[in-house]
């Protein structure tokens, strides 16, 4: 044993020895402790309450944690972390590996934003490393993060996934990354996967996400009991594969076309649709709060198929921006091809091109639709109220002028083009089309024509000119006193130089207020409720004060005149396309009139014996009538037999004896008709109501 100064030195030496292993050993008695206030210490740095922990194990390479705890009902709670590390990475701030197991984050969807509660803080705070290039911060070189539950409280239920990721660094010292994720929701089922690497400044990976839509939350028994048409929808899982791509600013997705269908149960549901989404590129913001997300198709691709509708539209390119709070539109689309699948279709192919405008109070859109070719165009200008969820359209049918050789109805509908055989003239409509975001308001539709023309398998009309107005939704209907005129109208019985009021009952039929047409400077009225689609129909004609001067103009009947006033009254009875009069029967007025014919082209075989025959043509020669009536009777498709009895006498033959005669006589009624049409001209009510109409507009 040393003895002398080198003795003391040894005893000291050796006292400090045992302090220091007292010393290590009263450590490593405490390590847990000192590691527990070191992470409370940390945590609570970041703005953190509500925290909890284990240390279960502290070791020279690695510990172990258990029960980690932020936030009570909301936050996060973690069953296991295990950490390794060495000297080196300790003095560099890191660790080599760290994992998270049996992780549990909760939270809810309130005031727009998803809140966990006590941990908002920390996510508040959190950010990367400043400047071009930067790598990202890595609290370990590889970090394994599996078996996560995620649930977030929404007004429609809530939303729930799994979760698992893993992070490691790369000897380019770029991070990579992949996760895999299953979301559950009560209308919708959907799993993600992506696979990422790079700085945060600049990354670029792949990303696959499927969505499965399933019934609405609200199907129950009692709903099915109700019906027999449950409300349950069945819908093929919708895949998107993406390349990824972004930076500190924004995040890129890449999809290629993608192939999607929706059947509902219900066969006849409108709702259904499939197609392909075309080749779109996605751009979304980071944070995304802080910009609009913005979609591009480029190259018009892509189609979609409303069976429902039966509707199918390709050729779809836009470049639109989606409000990060409402997620509605701003941009411009471009639909190149629309086509009706009805056979015969209801409309020609044509196209759609607009802009739509999302601002804080309205969602805004000005479109036009144009036919294929040279067809007309439509303008759909509108807003929409984001407060009120309702909605305004207008709608502008350009003027169209139908030509011979020109535009005619069959190029806007293959349907028109089997009924209507030739057109002339110019059309407008202009309508007003209110909505909910439940149902269809109101509409109302004006159609201006001018000098319209058209033959039909219904009829024809010639140069009629009117504004009418159609109001919804359906049943639709018009307004009292709908004005139009008409220089003739053939549908079956011919007519001349009419004006009509008339309004659309809800329940399809019309209501004639009032309809007058000209005849031998008299008048032929109607009124009276029209079923177009009843199979008889039975309408009668009053005819006032015609001119039989002008009656007897019209037959052409060289030598032949006369004078008075004659009226009367034709029932109409209407059998399909064939119009019968029975019983029809016209009286000459008080006071009489005159007849006279001094020609030898009448035809006898009209009147009976040659001996009548004389008698009638010399009496004829100047009659004086104190009676005159006629009756009809036939179809106004052939001959009708018009029965003539003048009671009077002539003063130049037998005396002035008074003499009794009927006449019957073959004649088309129609025929007579038709000669009124030349002297037409539009009413000045018709006329001032299109003036009005055109000067309103834009």
């Amino acid at each position: 044993m040393p003895r002398g100064p080198h003795a003391r030195r040894f005893w000291v030496a050796i006292a400090l020895c045992l302090a220091l292993l007292a010393g290590i050993a009263a450590l490593v008695a405490q390590r847990r402790s000192l590691a527990r206030s070191l992470i409370d210490s940390q945590l609570r740095s970041l703005g953190l309450e509500e925290i909890g922990h284990e240390v279960e194990r502290l070791g020279l390479s690695e510990f172990g944690v258990r029960n980690f705890r932020i936030g009570n009902d909301r936050g996060l709670r973690v069953g296991r972390i295990d950490a390794r590390y060495s000297l080196s990475s300790l003095l560099a701030g890191r660790l080599e590996s760290l994992s998270m197991s049996e992780v549990h984050l909760r939270g809810a969807f309130e005031d727009g934003r998803v809140t966990f509660g006590a941990l908002d803080s920390a996510l508040e705070a959190g950010g990367g490393p400043e400047g071009a290039g930067a790598r990202i911060a890595l609290p370990a070189r590889n970090i394994a993060i599996e078996d996560v539950r995620v649930d977030i409280e929404t007004p429609e239920g809530l939303l729930s996934g799994d979760f698992a990721a893993n992070f490691r660094e790369l000897d380019d010292q770029r991070i990579a990354a992949d996760a895999t994720a299953q979301l559950r929701h009560p209308r919708l089922e959907a799993s993600a996967s992506f696979d990422l690497a790079g700085t945060q400044e600049t990354f670029d990976g792949d990303l696959t996400l499927e969505l499965r839509p399933i019934a609405p939350a609200e199907t129950s028994a009692e709903r099915a009991m109700e019906s027999e048409a449950r409300a349950t929808h069945e819908a093929a899982t919708i895949t998107l594969a993406a390349a990824i791509s972004g930076s500190r600013s924004h995040i890129d997705l890449a999809v290629d076309p993608l192939p999607f269908r929706y059947t509902p149960e219900d066969a006849d549901d409108v709702l259904r649709f499939n197609g392909e989404i075309p080749a779109t590129t996605i751009s979304i913001p980071r944070p995304v709060a802080s910009a609009p997300i913005t979609l591009r198709v480029p190259d018009a691709g892509g189609h979609l198929n409303l069976p429902g509708l039966e509707l199918a539209l390709a050729g779809i390119s836009l470049e639109v921006s989606l409000d990060p709070e409402s997620w509605l539109p701003t941009g411009d689309l471009d639909i190149a091809d629309i086509r009706d699948e009805q056979n015969p279709a209801r409309f020609m192919p044509g196209s759609i091109k607009g802009t739509i405008a999302t601002t804080p109070a309205s969602l805004d859109f000005d479109l036009r639709l144009k036919n294929a070719g040279e067809g007309p165009e439509i303008d759909i200008r509108g807003s929409y109220d984001r407060k009120s969820s309702e909605g305004t359209a207008r709608l502008r049918l350009e003027p169209l002028e139908f030509t011979e050789g020109g535009l005619q109805p069959a190029r806007l509908s293959p349907q028109f083009g089997e009924s209507i055989e030739s057109a002339s003239g110019i059309v407008e409509v202009h309508g007003t089309v209110d909505w909910s975001a439940d149902a269809l308001l109101r509409s109302s539709f004006d159609f201006i024509a001018r000098d319209l023309s058209m033959t039909s398998e219904f009829g024809s009309f010639e140069r009629l000119n009117a504004v009418i107005r159609i109001d919804g939704p359906s049943p639709y209907s018009s307004p009292p006193h709908q004005l139009l005129s008409m220089a003739r109208i053939d549908f079956g019985l011919e007519l001349t130089n009419g004006m009509v009021a008339l309004r659309l009952l809800s329940d399809g039929r019309i209501d004639i207020e009032s309809a007058e047409w000209s005849l031998a400077d008299g008048k032929i009225r109607t009124r009276g409720v029209v079923d177009p689609d009843a199979p008889t129909q039975k309408l009668v004609l009053e005819l006032e004060e015609l001119d039989l001067a002008k009656l007897l103009e019209l037959v052409a009947l060289d030598g032949l005149s006369g004078t008075g006033l004659l009226s009367g009254k034709i029932p109409l009875v209407r059998h399909g396309s064939t119009i019968e009069i029975r019983g029809g029967g016209l009286s000459g007025a008080k006071g009489g009139g005159r007849v006279q014919y001094r020609s030898a082209a009448f035809n006898a075989g009209s009147v009976g014996s040659a001996q009548d025959l004389n008698v009638v043509f010399k009496a004829l020669e100047n009659f004086h009538y104190e009676t005159i009536e006629a009756k009809i009777d036939g179809d106004t498709d052939g001959p009708v037999i018009l029965s003539i009895r003048l009671l009077g006498a002539n003063p130049d033959y037998l005396g002035g004896h008074p003499i009794d005669f009927t006449l019957a006589v073959d004649c088309h009624l129609v025929d007579l008709l038709r000669k009124e049409a030349a002297i037409y001209r539009i009413p000045d009510e018709v006329q001032r109501q299109i003036e009005e109409m055109s000067a309103g507009l834009p």
